[in-house]
């Protein structure tokens, strides 16, 4: 079985690509790669359609910059997501009640300013 990396997997080139390989190469693995910027946005992923159509193709999202774009590579159908390790224990984060984390906020804040030497 031939494998295919299309890198830029939402661009105009890329899904044709797909779809050509889809049509013309029945035994292949094509697995698309989109690096998710800062200003993430659904539209940009046309071929997650063309990823849920056909059996052969994975979407791979790759290089979230925000714990949000987990989320939301998740809610496209991305079959594989990569993160930084900074992201991933932001997971922890998860469903952590809101007064608990800004009380440990503000108490860090504060440690941190005695520890500088200033008086509060």
């Amino acid at each position: 079985m031939n494998k295919y990396l299309i890198t830029g997997f939402s661009s105009f080139v890329g899904r044709y690509f797909a779809e050509y390989l889809e049509i013309n190469e029945k035994n292949c693995l094509v697995q698309g790669l989109d690096i998710q910027n800062q200003d993430f946005r659904f539209d940009h992923y046309k071929n997650v359609n063309i990823s849920r159509m056909y059996s052969n193709i994975e979407l791979i999202g790759a290089s979230p910059r925000k714990l949000l774009n987990i989320f939301q590579a998740d809610l496209i159908g991305c079959h594989i997501i990569t993160a930084t390790n900074d992201i991933l224990k932001k997971l922890e984060l998860i469903g952590k009640d809101l007064h608990e984390f800004s009380l440990e906020t503000v108490k860090m804040f504060r440690h941190d300013a005695l520890k500088a030497g200033y008086v509060l």
